[in-house]
């Protein structure tokens, strides 16, 4: 009998208890284009909160009371309201978010490896969106960077503030990302700007200071993030079309010395492009110790210099699947002779949402390429425009890139959030001089974060581990 009683006494509590409670909700949406805002973080007096579903729409359940509601989400003006809410009572609360006027105010996350303001950041941080290659029309990362003070980018590597370490081939110790995780050939250390996904470009942050104590020896210098953007409610499609023709050159060009004094014009009567062939004279260099045969090298392309292409974007949100897609295609005859290159990009990214906390997805990115380059030219007038004869036929490349990224993340009500992240990155390059080179690069990390809003505290944690294997005939092995 006393079982008995204490057990429905047990259960009248739960369901007074239960009977209480009362419920908070809404639809939370852009104020401008008035779609709705998925992922929007609710919380209630930093010690309970919720996240907006892909409808946009919000519940919380709490005990009667009075409370203060902050609405976070990226980009966005953080919104507060106070509530008032009795027992067994439903208050429908909508909100329209304003997007973030300003700069202090914009989200990054690079320095800290988790959404920070960026006025709250003690390092110098330029944000880069993509209205500004829009504005342009560029269709390669590393011209984007030159619009940043203090970054330049020479032979294809980038340097902030005149950073030292810089070494072709070795890196200049700036810390290339897709998505937060390394993009650099594995090994080599060189950035393949043509391969980033510029057409699905969200934005990209660019670090200028050491940034090693997170992401090691390669930040000594700072880190450059391409973040690519996802879908909102409403699907997004966009083709570009971009090309350029070169002028003729000067026809009285200038011949100069050894020493640099102008001797003289040298008449050019001839374009190159106009030259089926050129023939490069065998002789032998002593000084140098470099024995040169006779070649003659034909020209694919008669026509004036130019470059075209075209790329194409789209976004679009099925159901909780969420799917970013993106190509392009580049052509180019350069204004110096046997200058070429041909390539072409596909980008494939899918993100299904489990629930409002728990998301898996994996990212893609194919790119081959096939390009002529030479080092040298030949010497004045129209020879500036050829090869020399001390570098032979010019150097021919092809090669395939391909990078797979999966990727699982899981947040929690209590601040709690864990981030499961892998890359795997392979580069296969055949070039005409007998340096051929691949290389394998596997990454994985593991990524625990806590935040405690009480004390506007973040604890981060976590492992990171990476495997590279390379084979290049320079070194004839491969090494690991």
């Amino acid at each position: 009998m006393k079982k008995i009683i204490i057990l429905s006494v047990v259960l009248l509590t739960s369901l007074f208890s239960s009977a209480q409670k009362a419920t908070i909700k809404g639809l939370l949406k852009d104020s401008k284009s008035q779609e709705s805002l998925i992922g929007v973080n609710v919380s209630i007096d930093s010690i309970n909160g919720t996240v907006s579903d892909i409808d946009g729409k919000y519940e919380l359940s709490v005990e009667p009371g009075n409370y203060k509601i902050t609405f976070s989400y990226i980009g966005y003006t953080d919104i507060i309201k106070s509530v008032s809410i009795k027992a067994n009572q439903t208050q429908v609360l909508d909100v329209q978010m304003g997007e973030t006027q300003s700069m202090l105010d914009e989200v990054v996350v690079t320095s800290s490896k988790f959404e920070r303001k960026i006025g709250e950041e003690s390092v110098s941080i330029d944000i880069i969106k993509p209205a500004t290659l829009e504005r342009q029309n560029l269709n390669n990362v590393s011209d984007v960077l030159q619009k940043s003070s203090g970054v330049t980018v020479v032979d294809g590597q980038a340097n902030i503030r005149g950073g030292s370490g810089y070494s072709y081939g070795a890196g200049s110790r700036v810390l290339l990302l897709l998505d937060d995780l390394p993009i650099l050939q594995a090994d080599a250390g060189f950035p393949s700007w043509s391969g980033l996904p510029v057409e699905n470009i969200g934005q990209i942050e660019v670090i200028k200071g050491a940034a090693s104590a997170l992401y090691g020896t390669s930040a000594m210098n700072g880190i450059v993030n391409v973040r690519t953007s996802y879908p909102t409610s409403k699907p997004y499609a966009k083709i570009s079309i971009f090309g350029s023709v070169s002028d003729n050159p000067n026809p009285n060009d200038y011949s100069f010395d050894s020493i640099g004094n102008v001797i003289g014009k040298t008449k050019i009567d001839k374009q190159w492009w106009k030259q089926d062939s050129i023939t490069l004279l065998g002789r032998n260099i002593n000084e140098v110790g470099i024995n040169i045969r006779d070649t003659t090298v034909k020209n694919d392309n008669t026509r004036r210099p130019y470059d075209a292409g075209f790329s194409m974007a789209y976004r679009q949100k099925i159901g909780k699947l969420d799917v970013v897609a993106g190509g392009m295609f580049y052509k180019k005859q350069g204004h110096n002779w046997g200058s070429n290159e041909t390539r072409g990009r596909m980008t494939v990214n899918l993100r299904y949402r489990i629930n409002d906390k728990m998301s898996i997805g994996i990212n893609t990115n194919i790119q081959m390429n096939k390009s002529q380059t030479f080092f040298l030219w030949g010497g004045n007038g129209i020879n500036k425009y050829i090869p020399s004869a001390a570098t032979g036929i010019p150097t021919q490349s092809r090669s395939f890139r391909v990078s797979v990224d999966p990727f699982f993340r899981y947040a929690d009500t209590k601040g709690n959030s864990h981030k499961v992240l892998f890359r795997y990155n392979r580069t296969a390059i055949d070039n005409s001089n007998d340096q051929d080179n691949s290389n394998n690069f596997y990454y994985g990390e593991y990524q625990y974060q806590r935040k405690i809003d009480k004390w506007n505290f973040v604890v981060t944690a976590g492992a990171v581990g990476s495997h590279v294997t390379s084979q290049a005939q320079l070194f004839g092995d491969t090494t690991h």
